[in-house]
């Protein structure tokens, strides 16, 4: 039969800190003031999220579009000017912006 799971990888039902978060190496840094939990969410749905801005329909247009230019020409712009990645569903994805700033993408 299946050996129950381990205590550290158990949420603890008196607060909303994770158990494995009362281990020494935790205390260390939170005692050396390197630990903030300013930053947490209780959930996915209170993160703020980019949405899609595009579908698979509008890039395959988009490619289609810039094979009509030579080439080497239509081939660059397309990467040059398009991003292409997709976040399953339930997951979410860190990007860079050119600032060096960081936001999350939703599924899509």
């Amino acid at each position: 039969h299946p050996s129950p799971p381990h205590p550290s990888m158990l949420r603890d039902k008196d607060s909303s800190n994770l158990s494995l978060e009362d281990t020494p190496a935790y205390e260390a840094l939170r005692h050396a003031g390197l630990l903030t939990t300013k930053y947490r969410v209780a959930d996915m749905f209170e993160l703020v999220l980019r949405t899609p801005n595009s579908s698979k329909e509008a890039n395959c247009q988009r490619l289609l579009t810039s094979a009509c230019f030579p080439v080497p020409c239509g081939c660059l712009c397309y990467k040059t000017y398009n991003l292409e990645f997709t976040v399953p569903a339930g997951h979410i994805q860190k990007m860079r912006d050119n600032n060096g700033g960081y936001e999350l993408a939703g599924p899509g």
